[in-house]
């Protein structure tokens, strides 16, 4: 079959309509003219093959990465970085305007990686018989990946020399912060995560900040964009007389530190427990005090948020929810910032802080993610004085 590719679906994929049925292309680009092989019908929509690309898009190139296509890991490969950046712009502004119903009259900031490959600081490679790897797409089959391109040299050079033999199936977190690299082991069925060398910790220096973290912490995926993102929540904070700040899902420090220099009060909500220990840890390092973290999960204990002059949030990819929302335009904090690595959950959040008198103030595109279709969406908001 033949169609012409109209947009960029979730996952990657291109979107095909061809006789009143539509098709996701894996590998095809918007602009396209492509040939398909029909594939599984599920949920309405048919997950089809490549073919042939008939009509390339400028932009298109050979995938870099020997095992692109095969492994899950990347899904835009075969388009430069530019192009890529284009694609997820598009898309942030999409879902804004069809699932937030808003449409932006401010500009879209663009802040592209400056590494293209090399970047990740956090990875997780399954072992499955004494191999660490990738899951293939849409299989649970082990693609080998110890060249992977997107770990730093650090990261690279520790898996040439880390020896599999004898170790269980589980999962194999590497960290790195550009210079060296540590590993840490969870063995199948358990909660528990041991260090392969030494404490497991690594020391990150993002501007003024110094953060310890280990391999079993969520950190942000991407080192040469840690300043980035630091950078727009100092700029944020720029010109506000030592507010107080309140921040969700706080994990293991990373706005909190900006946060804590320049708010009074700073209240912080994390669950999870090794974060917890870790963000407390970080607030020592850098000589912050008089800051309280509550251990909570914010999605299933209900929690009556106080109210604080600013919020800041960057919650999983479900997003922020309906209930907490609620208890943002309860607590009617002046400023209100916001980071979501899905800008379908970040639109559905959208619609009641604007139907609850929130005006946007900025909103910017940073690509934490190359060579996939994921990118990091900040906005930040304010409720007008005087309402």
């Amino acid at each position: 079959m033949r169609g012409n590719v109209s947009a960029l679906a979730k996952g990657g994929e291109g979107l095909v309509r061809v006789q009143g049925e539509t098709h996701f292309v894996y590998g095809a680009l918007p602009g396209e003219e492509v040939e398909f092989s029909p594939g599984e019908k599920r949920r309405g929509v048919y997950h089809s093959s490549l073919v042939e690309v008939i009509t390339p898009v400028p932009g298109r190139r050979t995938p870099p990465c020997r095992l692109a296509g095969r492994c899950g890991g990347c899904n835009l490969q075969h388009a430069q970085e530019g192009l890529q950046m284009k694609l997820k712009g598009e898309i942030l502004l999409g879902n804004l305007a069809r699932i937030g119903r808003w449409k932006p009259f401010i500009p879209l900031e663009h802040y592209p990686s400056p590494s293209a490959f090399g970047y990740r600081t956090r990875t997780l490679l399954r072992v499955r018989k004494e191999q660490a790897g990738y899951y293939e797409r849409m299989s649970h089959t082990l693609v080998e990946a110890t060249e992977c391109p997107l770990l730093p040299e650090a990261s690279r050079e520790y898996l040439r020399s880390l020896s599999l033999k004898g170790l269980a199936d589980g999962t194999l977190a590497l960290l790195s912060n550009g210079r060296e690299c540590s590993a840490s082991f969870q063995e199948e069925g358990t909660d528990l995560w041991k260090p392969l060398d030494g404490s497991g910790e690594i020391e990150f220096l993002v501007g003024p900040y110094r953060y310890l973290y280990r391999p079993c912490n969520f950190i942000q995926s991407n080192l040469s964009q840690l300043a980035t993102m630091v950078g727009l929540v100092d700029e944020e904070l720029t010109g506000l007389s030592f507010p107080s700040g309140g921040e969700l899902f706080a994990g293991t420090g990373f706005f909190t530190l900006p946060l804590a220099s320049k708010c009074k009060g700073l209240l912080c909500w994390e669950e999870d427990r090794e974060n917890v220990l870790s963000l407390k840890k970080n607030l020592c390092r850098n000589g912050l005090e008089g800051v309280e973290v509550l251990r909570q999960n914010l999605y299933s204990q209900r929690v009556d948020l106080p109210e604080r002059e600013l919020y800041l949030a960057d919650p999983p990819r479900s997003g922020l929810g309906e209930d907490l929302v609620n208890m943002l335009l309860k607590a009617k904090p002046k400023r209100l910032i916001l980071f979501s690595c899905d800008s379908a959950s970040l639109a559905r959040d959208l619609v009641p802080l604007l139907r609850g008198g929130y005006v946007p103030q900025r909103l910017a595109l940073v690509d934490n993610f190359p060579q996939t279709d994921h990118g990091e969406s900040f906005l930040s908001l304010a409720y007008p004085e005087g309402r």
